[in-house]
């Protein structure tokens, strides 16, 4: 699974303690970017995810975790696992990510030039 942010290979998830969740969470941090990953296998609890990389961010500190300001503070982003033929399924398994710093504008695809025939 590539990291919603820079698109490199996430390495292989671990089970973190230091997380709002009582019984931890998968996730890591993207050796590329830094990024905070957390793996959500049901799809259903975003909220849940978030709040585990927030704390994750804060080193387990959940007073501090508490006063990040999405889009301010740091950006998160989710991508899901099961994006395949039949498109995306809202309860699908989703891997979310934070990274801290203000929000990076999404670079667009430039778009092709077509080659004059004549």
């Amino acid at each position: 699974m590539g990291c919603p942010f820079c698109y490199e290979w996430l390495p292989k998830p671990t089970t973190i303690m230091t997380v709002f969740t009582g019984g931890g969470a998968l996730g890591g941090n993207c050796t590329e970017c830094g990024a905070f990953f957390v793996f959500e296998e049901s799809g259903r609890l975003g909220g849940q995810a978030t709040m585990d990389l927030q704390a994750m961010a804060a080193d387990g500190d959940l007073d501090r975790a508490l006063t990040l300001r999405p889009g301010i503070d740091c950006e998160i982003r989710k991508k899901h696992l099961n994006d395949g033929e039949r498109g995306r399924n809202p309860t699908s398994p989703k891997v979310w990510a934070l990274k801290m710093g203000p929000p990076v504008p999404k670079l667009k695809p430039k778009p092709r030039r077509v080659k004059d025939s004549g």
